[in-house]
């Protein structure tokens, strides 16, 4: 073999070869709570399930699960849940109300069974935050055109000054890539 053709394998083996791959763990947020918004005394549990890097280190410290810091940024999130008392209505229109963004600050969107998700940034500052809602069904003593509702929040702020790109690559579709597959469910205190 000549030292060109020795030269193109040698990139050729390198550029072909399989990337380590992203682990990936299972977490859950879950507890006990009263609805946020109600004039009765209901409360319940909610759980939800979704899957972070394993290289996000973090600690529970009660109904609170906190990570960071988070790549070149620094960043440190922090995912909460609680139950809503509220209006009869859409999960995505609820999300959009709860969570406003242009289009040009949303970073994510989307549906899973019934319930509705987004991820912005906020304009003017380095902070991403999410939030997953679904309408809780079988819920006693809800008045006509009232739901219990399910909210799940991230919110996340760079330590230090950072780009978009960092903040964006680094958590924003990490968050994204979360609520998109995640299982949230709730059920009333008996």
């Amino acid at each position: 073999m000549t030292k060109p053709s020795l030269l193109a394998a040698a990139v050729l083996a390198v550029a072909t070869s399989a990337a380590p791959a992203a682990t990936y763990s299972s977490r859950t947020l879950s507890g006990a709570a009263a609805v946020s918004g109600d004039t009765t005394s209901r409360s319940g549990f909610y759980r939800a399930t979704f899957v972070l890097p394993s290289t996000w280190k973090g600690a529970t410290r009660g109904a609170t699960l906190r990570y960071g810091p988070i790549g070149s940024c620094r960043s440190t999130i922090r995912w909460t849940a609680r139950l809503v008392a509220d209006g009869d209505g859409e999960a995505t229109e609820r999300a959009r109300r709860l969570l406003p963004a242009s289009e040009q600050y949303t970073y994510g969107f989307g549906t899973r069974g019934r319930a509705s998700w987004r991820v912005i940034r906020v304009k003017g500052a380095d902070t991403v935050r999410g939030l997953l809602t679904a309408a809780m069904s079988g819920w006693p003593g809800a008045g006509p055109g009232e739901r219990v509702w399910i909210e799940v929040r991230a919110d996340s702020r760079a330590a230090t000054g950072c780009h978009t790109g960092g903040i964006r690559e680094s958590v924003a579709f990490v968050v994204a890539d979360a609520f998109g597959g995640m299982r949230a469910t709730a059920f009333p205190r008996r």
